[in-house]
């Protein structure tokens, strides 16, 4: 009898905790001297009222992707408040409290973000085209995915690029650099995502778009866009925040409180099979940061004034406060 091997490999995927959703992609895990390579559209953003895989979109999406930050704890994640709804989350902000002490070295102020501080993943619905070297069971196919911030800096340099400012190569070989809404279903580009091994995790710093100009997802044989399959494709994207687990914040309140304070609340999370790439390096030193709090007095004797006034200074300064967040935001991909 004919067997879906499509189905049997998300079965097995599933069963064996690699992927508990069928319409996540994730990248398989790069080996050493080995590059993997996947070409895919990103979709434009749900509006409300769009047909999609389950059914009608109830609301809209700002922009083509979702923000999704976690913490990561003894290897298990814990939705950021502060990053998916704008709400106190008291990880962060006790991190970011240590963070304003100038004293700190380079090191420490790293093993800070580590610790305390959320890596953020930034949630698209992609097409597979029917490209020679993506996977058989991808292609064609609409799934969703959780970009890391080295990939997701590449879209956004690619929208804020100025078409007037690029200069075009007389090489016919050559490759156009990517400008604008990269996303527009009509007029889109197509993004080849590069998977390298770099230390122990996968990196994807070489990632880019490919092609001379933008193009529809599907095409008819003139070239224009064929509006049917294209509407079929967008009416298969995912309901991405259906599909993302909420904040908590009275979790994440326990959970701090056990970690600053020593207070077990045995609510910490379940530990879960997660692949290199999405875990930073997990928080195994909540002795060595629950005594950080009581190193922070001593710069403060010498020059105490200037130290409380810059402190002060930063505490109400968002920018400062969103560049701490940013500069850990990057490292999911690249430890």
């Amino acid at each position: 009898m004919p067997y879906d091997l499509s189905a049997i490999r998300n079965k097995m995927k599933q069963a064996s905790g690699r992927r508990s959703d069928p319409d996540e992609f994730r990248p398989e895990k790069a080996k050493a001297q080995e590059k993997h390579r996947y070409r895919f559209f990103v979709l434009p953003g749900v509006m409300e009222g769009d047909k999609l895989k389950s059914g009608v979109a109830q609301s809209s999406m700002d922009i083509f992707y979702t923000n999704h930050g976690q913490h990561w704890i003894q290897n298990s994640p814990h939705v950021c408040p502060r990053v998916n709804d704008g709400k106190d989350c008291e990880l962060c902000s006790f991190g970011l409290n240590l963070l304003r002490n100038k004293s700190l070295g380079d090191q420490e102020r790293q093993s800070i973000r580590s610790e305390w501080l959320p890596n953020s993943n930034y949630v698209v619905n992609i097409y597979f085209p029917n490209w020679k070297n993506n996977p058989e069971e991808l292609r064609g196919r609409v799934m969703y995915y959780k970009a890391p911030k080295t990939v997701f800096d590449i879209w956004t340099a690619c929208i804020e690029r100025d078409p007037s400012d690029i200069s075009v190569s007389d090489d016919e070989d050559d490759e156009v650099e990517a400008s604008g809404v990269f996303f527009d279903e009509s007029n889109a580009w197509l993004f080849e995502l590069q998977v390298e091994l770099q230390g122990k995790s996968n990196s994807y710093k070489t990632s880019r778009f490919v092609g001379k100009s933008a193009t529809p997802i599907v095409r008819n044989d003139d070239g224009t866009a064929d509006k049917k399959a294209i509407a079929q494709i967008l009416a298969s994207r995912i309901d991405i925040p259906s599909r993302l687990e909420k904040a908590d914040p009275d979790k994440i309140r326990k959970l701090a409180n056990s970690l600053i304070h020593g207070d077990d609340d045995d609510d910490d999370g379940m530990s879960i099979d997660v692949t290199e790439e999405e875990a930073p390096a997990p928080v195994k030193k909540a002795p060595k940061t629950k005594a950080e709090p009581q190193r922070e007095p001593e710069p403060e004797p010498e020059p105490a004034p200037k130290k409380k006034e810059t402190a002060k200074t930063e505490l109400w300064d968002d920018d400062d406060i969103s560049s701490e967040v940013d500069s850990i935001l990057g490292n999911i991909d690249d430890d």
